[in-house]
């Protein structure tokens, strides 16, 4: 049997969100969740053009620890920081939208869950962004409900951001 991918629910805001949520995620059927998005935050945070997003579990916010590769036109790190992704805020060019992926493996299982990804945030000068996030939850419960929020001082998810959940099966 080939790997396959079917969509699971998906999101796209025509007015503003605090948070994206998918529940019901069904228990059987896949092996992997993966979710892809493209968002942008109403707010901003600091002097960057862009800010975190959170990714929760179950409506859980405890448990979560991280590792994160960072790259930025001036230079490149790492961080602890449990947020997953990365979008654009109002202090990036107009209109532009982040291009994030995460990827759930085993999540119906009875062990802790990782989740690895990417975000890119799009912006018209040096001051575009990458981040490769790996995410541990340090929790054995399946996960049946997922929540995406804007983290530090991110306002709300734009219009237009799009939320799309898959469920994978392996062979």
């Amino acid at each position: 049997m080939a790997t396959t991918c079917k969509l699971i629910g998906k999101q796209i805001l025509s007015t503003t969100a605090a948070s994206v949520t998918f529940s019901s995620i069904p228990q059987t059927g896949y092996t992997d969740l993966y979710l892809v998005l493209s968002a942008r935050a109403t707010g901003s945070y600091d002097a960057t053009p862009w800010v975190t997003a959170e990714l929760h579990f179950n409506n859980n916010t405890t448990g979560y620890s991280a590792r994160t590769l960072f790259g930025t036109g001036s230079g490149a790190g790492s961080d602890t920081n449990a947020a997953a992704f990365l979008i654009p805020d109002t202090d990036s060019t107009a209109n532009t939208f982040s291009n994030c992926d995460i990827y759930i493996p085993n999540y119906a299982g009875s062990t802790n869950k990782s989740a690895s990804g990417t975000s890119v945030t799009e912006n018209n000068g040096t001051s575009a962004a990458m981040w490769a996030h790996a995410l541990l939850w340090s929790n054995t419960a399946a996960i049946t409900e997922m929540r995406v929020r804007p983290f530090t001082g991110g306002g709300n998810f734009a219009s237009g951001s799009s939320f799309f959940l898959y469920g994978i099966t392996k062979a």
